[in-house]
């Protein structure tokens, strides 16, 4: 990552070559040009300013790892510095022409964790002046995006009424995406839409009616749109929105929705409308989401209303196709779920059935909690589990409720006992990898599996089920096969799920910090042509303390399309409600990027922050900008001075006060309380705003409580839990409840 650069300092030019501060970052230093340099120098000392740290945040390491820069209004042009001197008189100098359209007319910024103050006002600089983020553009090659919208006269909405009927196919994919269209042009317009079958004349919107497609003439593109792209095409007054498979039609129409209504979905709950939808453009849109199947990994229930439209579904997050097969209510970590030790690993004169071999040898004296996935070596006892387990898959497969379900698991416990048989071993020494052994097993499991859907298909009468069984890579489970790789393949219906929970997710798998896991996630891409990445963006120990991957997670999205996933899932706050820590951006920037990976690129990225700190803390969306902008400066510059465990997403690292000045939380809560008054009267920006205000409450008691009166300190406590509540944020860790905080 680039180091963030956040406080601007001054403006200069040659009209104005020369800047004195006064504020409190510097002492009466001085910025200035001369023909060829651009100067920045000190007359007297950094001081600790009571206390706030500047360099990286911290008192008496004033000017260890302080840079400036030369920024220009929309663009980052170079670096003066490093200047690590504190002594008095001295000066740091970088050639003006390094800066080459940098031009004469630019700022000096100085990288610290606080804003510089303005010293003719006394006030911070706002934000919106100039923003320099740390997203890293690069362009992924080989995306499909070819969008082309004409406005044209034809009318779609007028008068209240449209003469337009939406004609959809009968799967339920197809039906689903219907009534989205529906209901979303009625939302935008006031209109409802009327439904029926397509005729030859009169003006229609046609979601994936081969029939009524074929009837106008038109065929489908030689674009391979994959399993969720899509091709929208205008026809006289007809439009036509049509799938490479089903599960293309919630993109299809969620395309259609922005280029019509102009609908931007900044939240489960914020959805905005820039077109009034009066007419129908011209349409010709071939388009295939980077990443086929986004699953959203925060907010589990939070964007499912009975009744209501899913902000789910409105986001671009895959809905309902793509679920796993459920085993007693988990669709990961099932291996023993469906061979459970209590009935297949105990003794026959014990109630068991003596299958002892199915499980690891992982410590002598304890109850297995991994199987052992050759069996300890005996192959009768290695075909008997393979069989059980197809069986058991199976049995729940053709359960009527799951009768849409098209993927499943047979995966990992979540825990570290890899067996340490013979044969495991043996295995793990020839393939460099503990998942040989896995791969081998789930080969067999996989193709049995098929065989036997095959036979129901025969016997019924019917095609195959499709079906794809993936194993889990993870925990101590995660390294590929890395060597003799000409002896080990995948299944063509065996994918993998690769979770690498030990990355830094403060860093980009672009970046060094990662190399052995971008590494992994490449040996993996090259093995499955099922590639399901699991992933990661927050701190599952302190959910309360903000984790730094914002801009990380959209990267990884580039990285994981450019390892040809079709699933991905970057877990986040999934097992409550709603989260506090700017985790609502995490959502809406994954969104976009799930879609487009390049969208971030050429300041995408700064105008989707933009855009989103417009539209989902209403008036309040200023105040809350410059917070999380604070927030995020700061937090860079604490990952780039410590590694390891402060970029951990399992981690007490963060968890100190050492790390949290007392005066920054105050001015942050100071923020919250503005954008709260600027957006009196809008229900929902306050409440948005209001749970960013948890996460500094959370430490000011945490950090801080002894610095209050007891009085004080029982009612900010009491205040934070009913808030907590109120805005259906349950948990503190992926494990313990906010209502037993400080009990």
């Amino acid at each position: 990552m680039n180091c963030t650069v956040k406080d601007l300092v001054a403006d200069v030019n040659d009209a104005n070559p020369w800047y004195n501060s006064t504020s409190v970052l510097f002492n009466k230093g001085k910025w200035y040009l001369t023909a060829d340099k651009v100067i920045v120098e000190y007359a007297e000392p950094l001081t600790d300013n009571n206390g706030w740290g500047y360099a990286v945040g911290f008192p008496d390491n004033v000017g260890e790892f302080d840079n400036f820069y030369v920024v220009g209004a929309d663009q980052y042009y170079g670096q003066i510095g490093p200047y690590s001197e504190q002594a008095t008189n001295t000066a740091c100098y970088a050639d003006r022409t390094a800066f080459g359209n940098a031009g004469t007319d630019f700022s000096v910024w100085y990288t610290s964790g606080f804003w510089a103050e303005d010293p003719a006002t006394k006030t911070p600089v706002p934000a919106s002046q100039v923003v320099f983020n740390d997203y890293n553009d690069g362009y992924a090659a080989g995306t499909v995006h070819d969008v082309t919208v004409r406005s044209a006269t034809r009318k779609f909405v007028s008068g209240g009424s449209s003469d337009y009927k939406v004609v959809a196919a009968s799967d339920a994919q197809s039906q689903l995406a219907a009534t989205y269209l529906i209901g979303i042009v009625k939302n935008a317009t006031g209109v409802t839409l009327s439904t029926g079958a397509y005729s030859g004349s009169g003006k229609h919107i046609v979601i994936n009616d081969t029939d009524a497609f074929a009837a106008a003439g038109l065929s489908m593109p030689e674009t391979d749109l994959g399993t969720a792209g899509y091709y929208i095409v205008t026809s006289n007054d007809n439009v036509f929105i049509m799938t490479g498979k089903e599960t293309g039609a919630q993109n299809a129409v969620l395309a259609f929705l922005k280029h019509v209504v102009g609908m931007e979905v900044y939240g489960v709950d914020t959805v905005v409308f820039t077109k009034t939808g009066e007419t129908m453009p011209d349409m010709v849109i071939i388009e295939k989401p980077d990443i086929p199947n986004h699953i959203m990994g925060n907010w589990r229930g939070y964007y499912e209303t009975p009744g209501e439209l899913s902000g789910r579904y409105l986001l671009g997050y895959t809905h309902f196709s793509h679920q796993f097969l459920q085993k007693d209510g988990a669709d990961n970590h099932t291996s023993m779920l469906y061979l459970p030790y209590d009935t297949y690993g105990i003794s026959t004169w014990l109630g068991g059935q003596g299958h002892s071999k199915w499980y690891s040898k992982r410590g002598l004296f304890q109850t297995p909690s991994q199987l052992c996935y050759n069996a300890q070596g005996d192959a009768d006892e290695l075909a008997a589990m393979v069989d059980e387990a197809a069986t058991q898959i199976l049995n729940e497969l053709n359960k009527a409720e799951n009768a849409a379900i098209t993927m499943g698991q047979f995966s990992i416990m979540d825990n570290q006992d890899c067996c340490d048989c013979n044969a495991c071993d043996a295995d793990r020494e020839k393939y460099g990898s503990d998942n040989g052994a896995v791969v081998e097993f789930m080969n067999l499991l996989s193709a049995e599996i098929q065989e036997r859907l095959q036979a129901q298909a025969d016997a019924a009468g019917t095609a195959k089920r499709e079906f794809t069984l993936y194993l889990m890579a993870y925990n101590a489970y995660e390294d590929a096969p890395s060597k003799n790789l000409s002896e080990i393949h995948f299944h063509e219906n065996l994918g993998v799920i690769y979770a690498p929970i030990g990355a830094s997710y403060t860093h980009s798998f672009y970046e060094s910090q990662n190399a052995a896991v971008a590494t992994n996630m490449r040996n993996w891409a090259t093995l499955s042509d099922h590639l399901y990445y699991w992933l990661y963006e927050t701190n599952f120990r302190h959910y309360m303390i903000p984790h730094d991957s914002w801009t990380t997670s959209v990267e990884n999205l580039r990285f994981a399309y450019e390892c040809d996933a079709d699933i991905v899932m970057i877990q986040g706050q999934h097992n409550q409600a709603y989260a506090t820590g700017f985790t609502a951006l995490k959502v809406y920037l994954n969104s976009v990027a799930g879609q487009n990976v390049n969208a971030m690129n050429d300041g995408g990225y700064q105008r989707a922050v933009n855009s989103f700190f417009a539209n989902y803390y209403g008036k309040g969306g200023n105040e809350m900008q410059q917070l999380f902008e604070e927030l995020q400066a700061w937090m860079n510059g604490l990952s780039g001075q410590y590694t390891g465990q402060i970029n951990s997403g399992n981690s007490d690292a963060l968890a100190s006060a050492a790390y949290w000045p007392k005066d920054m939380l105050v001015s942050w809560l100071s923020l919250v309380e503005k954008a709260e008054t600027d957006a009196a009267g809008d229900a929902k920006a306050l409440k948005h705003i209001r749970a960013e205000g948890i996460f500094i409450r959370y430490m000011l008691i945490e950090f801080y409580g002894n610095t209050y009166s007891a009085g004080e300190l029982a009612a900010m406590k009491s205040s934070f839990k009913e808030d907590c509540a109120a805005l259906g944020i349950v948990k503190a860790t992926e494990f313990d409840n906010v209502a037993d905080l400080w009990s």
